[in-house]
């Protein structure tokens, strides 16, 4: 709390869940998105992504709206596995293959003046709720508990 923050997001299923359910409970939430290559589905997809509000940058648009909205007090919403060909890219170890990523989180950080927040979310498929790790620091572990029906 008191600073700037942008939660590192791992892709997964649910990935769109964990941004709604913090705009949902009143957190201000910014997030770049990548456009759909079907106009009804692009169109759908974002209006849910803002349903509960938040702002939406396309990444056509650069980097640039998602650092101004993340210094004017929006968390940051950043996917880290992206792969923009071998001339951007790093190829690093992950789980049993390698994914392409950016070298570009330390320097978000510092343009950010924001804490990177490492987000792991799991569903508990038993009690039906989205449980969200963070792990601002190795020694500074905590569990967010969240329900999946915000």
């Amino acid at each position: 709390e008191g600073c700037n923050s942008i939660f590192m997001v791992l892709v997964v299923w649910e990935i769109d869940l964990q941004a709604m359910l913090f705009a949902a409970q009143g957190n201000k939430v910014a997030g770049m998105f990548h456009r759909q290559k079907i106009p009804v589905a692009d169109y759908l997809w974002n209006k849910a992504r803002v349903h509960f509000g938040g702002r939406l940058h396309s990444r056509e648009a650069g980097i640039k709206p998602f650092i101004a909205s993340v210094r004017n007090g929006f968390s940051g919403y950043y996917l880290p596995d992206q792969d923009h060909g071998e001339e951007h890219s790093e190829f690093v170890p992950f789980f049993s293959t390698y994914k392409a990523t950016l070298p570009a989180i330390g320097r978000l950080m510092k343009v950010c003046k924001a804490a990177i927040v490492p987000l792991f979310p799991v569903y508990d498929h038993k009690n039906h709720h989205c449980l969200l790790y963070t792990s601002p620091s190795p020694r500074d572990r905590q569990k967010s508990r969240m329900p999946s029906s915000a």
